[in-house]
């Protein structure tokens, strides 16, 4: 559906390879984009899939690949494609309480919404017949 999707700008924007929509583990992974969703409201129209998604990503990486700033930067940076229907918000560069400064890691955080739209065209295979209620 519009993980795909999501997953590819996220990638373009914030230059990171990796990208899972995993839970972040006790080991505070470095380098990976953490995408969580929050909420999906999926629905099918006239052939088209839509989807309004909200989510928070999440980033660990050492403190000079991650900067104050570092997310700003990257979406003032991205191109214009890359951030069509996808808005961020609740920008947070150094979470209070964040258990990766313990191993000295920063981490940073956004919300965001993505407002994806796609076809819709699954491979439901032939149809061999149709049988309806109520008719003879």
């Amino acid at each position: 559906m519009f993980q795909k999707d999501l997953k590819k700008k996220m990638e373009r924007i914030f230059g990171f390879k990796k990208t899972t929509f995993n839970t972040p583990s006790k080991e505070f992974e470095q380098d990976t984009l953490f995408v969580n969703i929050d909420q999906c409201k999926p629905r099918i129209t006239q052939g088209k899939e839509i989807a309004d998604v909200l989510g928070t990503l999440t980033i660990y990486s050492q403190h000079d690949k991650l900067p104050f700033g570092f997310i700003a930067k990257q979406l003032q940076l991205a191109n214009k494609s890359d951030k069509e229907k996808l808005f961020f918000y609740d920008f947070e560069e150094d979470p209070a309480g964040s258990p990766a400064r313990l191993v000295n890691i920063s981490e940073r955080r956004v919300r965001f919404r993505f407002l994806y739209e796609g076809q819709f065209d699954p491979n439901q295979g032939l149809m061999e017949g149709l049988q309806m209620e109520g008719c003879n």
